[in-house]
């Protein structure tokens, strides 16, 4: 729509290719997709946005997407990133609470985060592949929140390019 309207659009994203839905790319006069299915992260795809708003800031109607996996699953922030490392999981959430969801069946399910599977490929250290304990279910929130707040930065970067 945003084309049709005069506006230059670019997606910086891998979002077709992961999904095979090449359609996505309907509408975009220039594509980056960041080649790894959506399992780089954000240090891999600013760099493209800052170079992207470099080059035609200065230009008028333009639209820019660009896609941040980090908080997605798998969990891929820098291993040495954990700003909730000291922050506990909330109070609500007991052993209780864990062996009940543990009991229910279904893809992303306590037993099955993977959809389907327990298995976590070894480059994906911060993925657990199953929920056994609380220290599991630490690991699942610092994932999550860690890739809000790693994304977070560098849409801060893009926002203080523009």
């Amino acid at each position: 729509m945003l084309r049709s309207k005069g506006f230059y659009t670019c997606g910086i994203t891998p979002f077709a290719s992961r999904h095979s839905a090449w359609y996505f790319y309907c509408g975009l006069n220039e594509i980056y997709d960041t080649g790894k299915y959506g399992d780089e992260n954000a240090d891999e795809v600013t760099p493209i946005a800052l170079d992207w708003i470099e080059r035609n800031a200065d230009k008028d109607n333009w639209y820019l997407h660009v896609n941040l996996w980090d908080p997605h699953t798998p969990y891929r922030t820098p291993n040495d990133f954990n700003p909730f490392e000291d922050s506990p999981i909330p109070d609500w959430i007991i052993e209780e609470v864990l062996e009940t969801h543990k009991r229910l069946a279904g893809p992303h399910g306590a037993l099955e985060i993977g959809l389907y599977s327990d298995f976590v490929p070894p480059r994906f250290p911060k993925q657990p592949g199953r929920l056994d304990t609380l220290a599991d279910v630490k690991k699942l929130f610092d994932g999550y929140d860690t890739g809000i707040r790693y994304a977070d930065m560098h849409v801060g970067l893009i926002i203080n390019k523009l």
